[in-house]
Order: C-alpha cells, then sequence, then structure tokens
C-alpha cells in the first residue's frame, strides 16, 4: 500500500514523465561511473523492462565523460517513458535532488521505498551498499555476478526460503540482464497486492539483520573472512600451488567449516548441537518450541540427516478418546470443553423425545458419560451452558426427528469390512510424485441426482467407476464430503470435521464408496478444510461458552484474512494447541479409518495469514510430516495463493511440506488466454510461455477446478467468445492437450470432460445433476478423447516421469513469427520424446517444421563438456573442434538419451571417448550395448481426428528431413486449427515394420 502510495507522489511530482503507479519499477542507483557501475547495460535493462511491461528509473551522480555521453544518448531515446535524475552537489556539498533542502525534500528515499527493483549491473563491486539499502525499503535486487553482489544477492534457486533477488550475468546471451529482468517482473505481477506487501516486509525484516557481525542466512561477513583466511593458510602451509581459482570458496563455506578446525571448534560445536537435539527428541516429554528451536540452531546439511522434529508432539488420535465409543452394553461420551459451567448428554428417542443426562467433568476438563442400554444409531447432542451442540469428533450427523430443533450426531460401531488390501498394498509401494495422476474433481450431492434428491454413496459408487474409467482418470478428488448444514456452501461451512455427509448414507456406506473406487484402481482424494468452520450456534462457535476454537481480541480483528476472506464462517485459531490437535485427529481419522488416498488442503493463504503466520505454518509442517511419517503414499494438496516458493519443500529446509501445490499462475494465464477469440490471442501469444515459468519452485498440479467454472466465470466450453458451436469444442479438445502435454499432475472439474456448459453452483436447487443426461454425440466424442489422452499420459513416461514443474520440457517453438503455434517437447531418461504441439488459432500450419536439435540443450552440452576437457588437461586446444561440436550437436537430438547416460553414470565415460579417442557417437554406444535411437516420428494423438469430432486432418506418414551427411535435422507435420499434436518421436529401436503410423483415429490427408 506504501509503495503504491509513493508511486503515485512520482507521478505527481515529474508530470512530464509519462508514469503510471500501476506498473514495477525498476530504478538504477548509484555513483554515474562507466568504468566499473555497468552503465553499458542500461539500455539493455530498459528495453527489457518495458517489454515486460515495466518502467524505469535512473538516478545517480558524478558523471564521468563517458558516463555523460552514454546518459545523454539515453535521455534522448527514452524522452518521457524514463524519469532520469542526474543529480549534482550544491554549494553546501548536498545532492540537489536526492537530498534536498530547507525548502524541497530529498527524493533519493522516496525513489528507493517506491522502487520494485534496484538494478545493479556493475562490471565489478568489492562490497556494494545499494543492494542493501533497496532491501531496508522492500525492493529486490537485480544485480550482476560479481563481488559482493553475488555474496549477499539470493536469487530464488539459491534458497527459495530467503531469496531477496536475482542474478545475471553480464556475458552470458542465455542469463544476461534482460531475460533475468523479464523473468523478474513476470513473476512479481502474478502476485496480488496482499503478496507483494508480505514479500516486502520479509525484505525489510532481513535487510535489518545485515552487518559485520550477523546475516540473515548462512555466515556472518567476519565468519566468512575467517574462514577464507583458514583456508588459504592451510593451502599455504601446504606449499601447494593453487591451480583452480578461489571464487568459488564462499559457495563452499559450511563444507570448509565442518572441514577444517577454527580455533573453538565449529565441528565440536555442531557435534553436541547434534547430541543435544537427539537427547531432546528421545526424552519423555519435549516440548514444541524448544524442539524446534534445537532443530534450527543445527546446519542446514545436517537437518536433512536428522529426524525432523515435526508432528513429534501431536495428539493424532483424539477422535478415539473424544465422542461416542460403543462399550459392553452401551456406549461412552467425551467431550472437550474446559470452560463450561455444565454439561448435558441429551439421548434423542425416534418419536423426537428427549432424555437429558448430566455429564462429569475430569481434571483435565473433559466432560464425561457413560451410557448403558442404547445401541449403535442412536441420536444424541450435547447441550453445554444451555445451548444444543453436535459431537465436534461424532462419525455421524442425523436431522433432528423435530425438523426445528438442531441436528443430532449418531453413536456409530462400524461393522464395516475392507476390501481394498491390495489396493493398499500397491500404493505403499510409490510415492506419488513418481506416477502419473489425472484427477477429477466432483461434488457429489449435484453429480447425479435421485428423483430430486440425493444418490446414496454405495450407488454412486459403480456409476462414479464407470465415469472415471470411459475418461481415464486415475484419482477422484470429493468436494462437499465433510458434513455441512447448507448445500449452497458447497460443503465448505463446515459442522462435522470427522462425519461424511449424511445426505447420501452412513459412515459406512461411504466406506463402501471408496472401497469400491480402490477395488476398480481409482484413488480417493478428499477436499479438507481447515482453515476455518461453520457460524451455526450448534457447531463449534462457543462451544464451552468461550473461543475454544475461534481467534478473539484486537489481534484477531485486524488479522489479514479476517479482511480478505469474508466466507461466513469463524476462523481457527491455530495459536491454541487444542485446534491444532482437533485438526490432525481429523485428517488422520479420515487417512487412517477412511482409507483417503490424499488431503486437497483447502484455503492455505488465510491459515498462512492467521494471528500468528509462524504457527499457521508450524502446523502444514506439523501436519504433513505426521501424514508422511506414518503414510508416506498419502499426498497432500496445498491450494495455495500465497507468494511462498517453499510450500512443497521439506520442512527440513523450511518449507511446508505438501506434495504438491495447485499452480495457481498456470491457471490464471491459461485461462485468460482461453478467454480471448482465437482473432485476439496473437496479442497474447506469450501468455502460454508465461504459464510455463509462472511458478517453477513447486511440485505442481495443473488444476481447472470449481472455482473457474462457477457460474460467474463460466464453464470451460463456453470462455472461449466468437465461436461456433462446433469450434467450441475443437477449442475444448485442445485445451484438453495443452492440460496433458504440459508439466504436472493434472486436475479437472468435472463436466468439461463432456463439454457441459451448465455450472455446477446453479444445480443445487435443481432436479436434475450434471450426469442425469443421455449424453450426446458429441459429448461421448469428448469423453472418447479425454480418454485416449490419459491413456497416452499413462502410457508415455516422458509426460509424467519429470513432471514437478516448468523445468521439465524443452521449448521447440515459443516465438512462432506467425504467433500460431506453441510446441514443446518431453523427454524420458528411460527411452522415448514426445513433441506436444498446439495450434489455438484458427488458421492451420501446413508444414511445420520441428527440429530434433535443440540449440538450448546444444549449448548446454558444449559448456559441460569445455569445464571437463580443461579438467582432463587434453593435449588439444582448451576449445571445442569442429569434430566434437558435431558429435555434441548430434547427441543434443536425443534429450532422453543424455538423461538416461547421466542415469547410468556414463557422461564423463562418453566426454573421455570424444576428447581422448575422438570416437563417435554411435561408437561409444555400440560398445556399450546402447542402441543408437531411431527417428520414427508417427502421431499418437491429433485432436482434430474424426474420431472426436474433429475435420480428420491429420499425419498419417511422418518424414524425416535429412541432410547431406545423411544426419536427421527433423520432420514436418501439418497442425489443423483449433487442435493439438503429440507426436512421439524417438526410440530405443526402430518403429517394426508395418506397425501403425497413427493410432490418433480416422483421419484424412490434409491439403
Amino acid at each position: 500500500m506504501a509503495k503504491r502510495e509513493l508511486q503515485k507522489w512520482i507521478q505527481r511530482q515529474f508530470p512530464e514523465n509519462q508514469f503510471d503507479p500501476t506498473k514495477p519499477i525498476v530504478t538504477f542507483i548509484g555513483r554515474f561511473d562507466s568504468k566499473q557501475k555497468g552503465l553499458d547495460k542500461l539500455e539493455e535493462a530498459i528495453d527489457a523492462t518495458q517489454a515486460a511491461g515495466g518502467q524505469f528509473i535512473v538516478m545517480g551522480c558524478l558523471e564521468d565523460q563517458n558516463a555523460t555521453k552514454l546518459l545523454d544518448s539515453l535521455q534522448e531515446k527514452y524522452k518521457n517513458t524514463v524519469l532520469f535524475i542526474r543529480d549534482y552537489k550544491d554549494a553546501n556539498g548536498r545532492l540537489h535532488y536526492q537530498q534536498g533542502d530547507q525548502e524541497r525534500p530529498g527524493c533519493a528515499s522516496l525513489i528507493r521505498a517506491s522502487s520494485d527493483f534496484i538494478y545493479i549491473p556493475s562490471k565489478f563491486e568489492p562490497c556494494g551498499l545499494v543492494q542493501f539499502e533497496g532491501w531496508l525499503f522492500g525492493s529486490l535486487a537485480i544485480g550482476s555476478d560479481v563481488g559482493g553482489l553475488a555474496d549477499t544477492i539470493i536469487s530464488p534457486e539459491k534458497d527459495a526460503c530467503a531469496f531477496n533477488g536475482y542474478l545475471f550475468n553480464r556475458d552470458d546471451k542465455k542469463n544476461c540482464a534482460a531475460n533475468t529482468i523479464q523473468r523478474a517482473i513476470e513473476t512479481f505481477v502474478t502476485l496480488s497486492d496482499c503478496e507483494k506487501g508480505a514479500l516486502a516486509k520479509r525484505l525489510i525484516e532481513q535487510g535489518r539483520q545485515y552487518s559485520w557481525t550477523t546475516s540473515p542466512v548462512g555466515l556472518s561477513p567476519i565468519d566468512k573472512y575467517r574462514l577464507v583466511y583458514a583456508q588459504a593458510k592451510k593451502l599455504s602451509s601446504r606449499r601447494s600451488q593453487i591451480q583452480k581459482p578461489t571464487a568459488n570458496i564462499l559457495e563452499r563455506l559450511n563444507q570448509i567449516r565442518n572441514r577444517i578446525a577454527p580455533p573453538h571448534s565449529k565441528q565440536r560445536e555442531t557435534n553436541l548441537k547434534e547430541e543435544a537435539y537427539l537427547k531432546y527428541l528421545s526424552s519423555k516429554n519435549p516440548q514444541e518450541e524448544m524442539l524446534e528451536k534445537l532443530f534450527l540452531d543445527l546446519p542446514v546439511d545436517l537437518r536433512t540427516q536428522v529426524p525432523l522434529p515435526y508432528g513429534r508432539t501431536c495428539k493424532i488420535n483424539l477422535h478415539k478418546s473424544l465422542g461416542a465409543h460403543q462399550i459392553n452394553r452401551g456406549f461412552r461420551f467425551g467431550l472437550d470443553a474446559p470452560n463450561a459451567k455444565e454439561v448435558n448428554l441429551v439421548l434423542v428417542a425416534a418419536d423426537g423425545t428427549e432424555k437429558k443426562l448430566p455429564m462429569i467433568q475430569d481434571s483435565k476438563g473433559i466432560w464425561r458419560r457413560k451410557v448403558i442400554g442404547i445401541s449403535p444409531g442412536s441420536f444424541y447432542q450435547y447441550e453445554v451452558n444451555g445451548v444444543r451442540k453436535l459431537d465436534p469428533y461424532g462419525k455421524e450427523v442425523a436431522n433432528h426427528p423435530a425438523p426445528e430443533n438442531a441436528p443430532c450426531s449418531v453413536a456409530v460401531k462400524s461393522n464395516y469390512r475392507w476390501k481394498d488390501a491390495q489396493w493398499m498394498k500397491e500404493q505403499v509401494k510409490e510415492r506419488p510424485a513418481d506416477k502419473p495422476i489425472s484427477i477429477t474433481e466432483i461434488h457429489p450431492l449435484i453429480w447425479k441426482k435421485k428423483k430430486g434428491g440425493y444418490l446414496n454413496y454405495r450407488e454412486l459408487a459403480p456409476l462414479l467407476v464407470e465415469h472415471c474409467k470411459n475418461a481415464g482418470f486415475t484419482h477422484v478428488e470429493l468436494m462437499g464430503i465433510l458434513e455441512h448444514p447448507d448445500v449452497r456452501s458447497w460443503g465448505y461451512q463446515v459442522s462435522g470435521f470427522f462425519a461424511p455427509t449424511n445426505r447420501m448414507g452412513s459412515s459406512d456406506d461411504f466406506k463402501f464408496l471408496v472401497d469400491h473406487l480402490h477395488s476398480n484402481n481409482i484413488g480417493v482424494i478428499l477436499d479438507w478444510i481447515p482453515a476455518h468452520f461453520c457460524r451455526d450456534s450448534f457447531g463449534l462457535a462457543h462451544l464451552d461458552g468461550s473461543n475454544q476454537y475461534q481467534p478473539c481480541g484486537l489481534s484477531a480483528f485486524f488479522a489479514a484474512r479476517t479482511w480478505l476472506y469474508q466466507w461466513g464462517t469463524y476462523f481457527f485459531d491455530f495459536r491454541k494447541q487444542n485446534v491444532r490437535n482437533f485438526l490432525y485427529s481429523s485428517a488422520m481419522y479420515w487417512i487412517k479409518e477412511m482409507h483417503i488416498d490424499g488431503l486437497r488442503v483447502d484455503a492455505v493463504k488465510s491459515i498462512l495469514l492467521s494471528e500468528n503466520g509462524n504457527e499457521g505454518a508450524k502446523f502444514f509442517k506439523n501436519l504433513n510430516t505426521q501424514i508422511h511419517r506414518e503414510f508416506p503414499h498419502v499426498m497432500t494438496i496445498a491450494e495455495d495463493y500465497s507468494s511462498r516458493i517453499d510450500t512443497t519443500s521439506s520442512p527440513a529446509v523450511g518449507g511446508l511440506g505438501f506434495d504438491f501445490k495447485w499452480n495457481i499462475g498456470w491457471k490464471n494465464h491459461v485461462l485468460d488466454y482461453f478467454s480471448l477469440a482465437p482473432h485476439d490471442r496473437k496479442k497474447s501469444y506469450k501468455t502460454i510461455t508465461k504459464a510455463v515459468d509462472s511458478d517453477k519452485f513447486h511440485k505442481m498440479i495443473l488444476a481447472i477446478s470449481h472455482d473457474d467454472l462457477q457460474k460467474s466465470a463460466k464453464a470451460l466450453i463456453a470462455k472461449t467468445p466468437d465461436l461456433s458451436n462446433e469450434d467450441k469444442y475443437s477449442n475444448l479438445r485442445a485445451f484438453f492437450g495443452l492440460l496433458t502435454g504440459m508439466p504436472g499432475k493434472k486436475l479437472m472439474f468435472t463436466g468439461s470432460e463432456i463439454g457441459s456448459d451448465k455450472a455446477f453452483d446453479t444445480l443445487f436447487d435443481q432436479e436434475n445433476g450434471l450426469f442425469d443426461h443421455a449424453p450426446s454425440e458429441i459429448e461421448e466424442k469428448n469423453l472418447l478423447c479425454l480418454q485416449k489422452l490419459n491413456k497416452i499420459y499413462k502410457s508415455e513416461r516422458s509426460l509424467w516421469e519429470s513432471d514437478d514443474n516448468g523445468h521439465d520440457l524443452v521449448w521447440i517453438e515459443n516465438d512462432d513469427p506467425e504467433r500460431r503455434i506453441h510446441a514443446y517437447r518431453r523427454v524420458s531418461e528411460k527411452g522415448g520424446s514426445v513433441a506436444c504441439i498446439h495450434n489455438f488459432s484458427k488458421e492451420k500450419a501446413k508444414n511445420f517444421f520441428v527440429p530434433l536439435q535443440s540449440k538450448e540443450i546444444e549449448k548446454e552440452l558444449q559448456e559441460e563438456a569445455l569445464l571437463i576437457k580443461g579438467e582432463m588437461n587434453v593435449s588439444a586446444p582448451h576449445h571445442l573442434i569442429e569434430f566434437e561440436k558435431t558429435q555434441l550437436e548430434l547427441l543434443s537430438g536425443y534429450p532422453h538419451l543424455i538423461k538416461s547416460l547421466k542415469s547410468q553414470k556414463l557422461m564423463d565415460k562418453y566426454y573421455s571417448a570424444l576428447f581422448l579417442k575422438n570416437e563417435k557417437l554411435s561408437k561409444f554406444l555400440a560398445q556399450n550395448h546402447i542402441n543408437m535411437p531411431a527417428v520414427s516420428p508417427r502421431e499418437i494423438f491429433n485432436s482434430d481426428s474424426k474420431e472426436f469430432g474433429g475435420s480428420g486432418i491429420c499425419n498419417e506418414n511422418i518424414e524425416a528431413v535429412f541432410d547431406s551427411t545423411g544426419k536427421a535435422l527433423g520432420y514436418r507435420v501439418q497442425v489443423p486449427p483449433l487442435s493439438t499434436l503429440f507426436i512421439k518421436e524417438q526410440a530405443y529401436s526402430p518403429v517394426a515394420s508395418g506397425a501403425p503410423a497413427s493410432s490418433a483415429g480416422p483421419c484424412h490427408r490434409g491439403s
């Protein structure tokens, strides 16, 4: 908020400049010294900033002759579009503009505070102060990787939890200033104002910690100098020449620290810390705060080797002692209500008559009562200080026989016998990240209905299995399962955190649904809501007469979530141990007792923005650690709109520990793009590449969820304007291909698979559900298209083997001059690659060339090879000769082969053969019993196939293009309008004679 106001001040103060306070600001601040300060990189930075939608400020003083010439030229070129403040010292020795005087305020601090990024392109920089000043004003640094800048600027790739800027290489075309600025701005603009504020606050807090003796991360400067000196002294004492550059010493200081023995023996100190931590961890009653403190005192590399402290003090089985439990000839009841003055157990008969039985409070605040003579299925309530309440740990809920009364809990004794032992056994063998996952998100209450009412869970089970098989889904994500009083809340105003909604049957009926899905190899994910609960008087609100579960006081009133999220609910107070234990127990109950395979955790950001955000983060660390400790195969999925970049990182390095996060940035970019008419998409061509780059820090699920398809947002098929009915379905099938081809697990809200235009939130009050009608021919073809895609997705390892985030693809075309085609390659280290080609325009691409060689991969190979050649001390010149370049170019055309060689640890062996023996790639592969990959491109999917309702423009026989030496360069394909193609390119052996060229369905040759 403060930055936005300051940016408006700049707009008012410098009206001659075309200044827009809504755009990100990149600012160069410093001495105009052409020899040191890198002024030659100003023009590149300004162009990149403006191209990315930002604006630039140049502020400095003490110009030398070359600087004056350069600045004059730039000021003329960027007249009125860049703010230049070329300062000078007045008669009193003060900087005229920056420091001001008694009549005029200085602008230096205001410019710094208004900037989102501080740009520091120095050629050399022993220390640098500008980056520190920027952090104190909440600005990210973008600096060259030299000297003190490289030592202090922490990039997201280096430390996702504590990053404070971006580094670029002045001499590297790939990691240049322009690309770095563009990446920084593109990431920044995806953040909300609240997220930007949180980021600025963190930068300011960390900036205050920089001094000679302290540092927010890693070692302090004095520690670093001491260790470098000790290392140099050690090397000197050996009288050994330092043959390699010492530039990497600072990067490896933690390793050095463990290898050398400074005066007070840091290694011994580390050993003592580890011993103290492990000793306290194994003590009888360790306290959570002390346990975490001792853990965080350990070096980061050691934290990954010792047992995590999280989850150790959590109570995860409260549902076994509280609530209603069967005993001999009756039930025992337990209610945690420490501040209640009076509690009665109310037994409710079938005719509505009630019997009140007083409960007795024990020394721990638990109210207890045993009742002989009641049987499973009996209705009950608690009356707390005269207010009727559901059992917080109740396993089922039922309507009171008298409809005007509050609902009742049900005393349950389950007799269900699970039949999914084989499924459960198989799940333990693999982590969720190591397999293909395609999820359909459904709301069971509106998926199908029965005469205007709801299906029973047992009736739903076979129908859902059939649908998942027809569409090829691997998992079902169930919304609206936790008991809730109002269906219009979609299930997000929860009253029963241990009870499946009674509208569709009993808890045993729900177990049957899960069991039946498992028996058909379909996993079940639960939409779990730990952030808030319903306000109804019979729920958790003011349970014991106090704010037992919700926060109170000024801290609650002023908490960010109170104002950001007005959902008509009460928030949980995560500062309270009883709240955290209640929710831990709820999660473990669904996993243990209901055999749930994963939890999609709702509204993560609101929990992180609670009264004490640290408690919210600690809650997730405890939750995820405890779940993965007992059930490593169970996945936890974060619906997280926060700006954290460590949501899926391990708690050992400060992360929250989730398995996956919904890729919010990808979703926003893609839906923005598909909301444009095809003739308008060329202007937004780069939106698709931005979608891939939107988040490269997390393990992702590409989710098109219920939030994106409600009435106010339109159904997926209805988002694109100006399309005929036929084109709508073509557009939708092309979108299916994009979702399948891009890195990340998949999730789609139900109805989209058939192209339904119904908004799900309009169906709760209607007689029919989403799938009550007989599908039309085009809907069946749409479903068949998705089935084929999911089949290919599950069978082609390249589409899921490495699909954590946007790093896991190789672009073929992301800068098409015609602004039509987006293409990339997905690669498997175990053989094969798939080219994913998308045409989201209404123009056919007749001869789109797909190169096999990748310039990006080739460059990386050459850089790596050059380093290794130097280390080998090969007698040949320390540059790559033409033969070596040719062989590396050939290898770059087989990215899956590179992965395989690296996984088999053969790359060093290959470089030896290349540099020492001048051996060809084909000979090396033969000697190591690896077949030379065959070039055999064939179309395995085409969304324009007649089988799916398309026009049938397919690629039946794809011929490779060779150069004069016989080397395959690539191949050409025709790409229909509004379509997606998958081309399987390479295998370790040629396609067998007579094998079908395409499995994409009936086609005809396009003209």
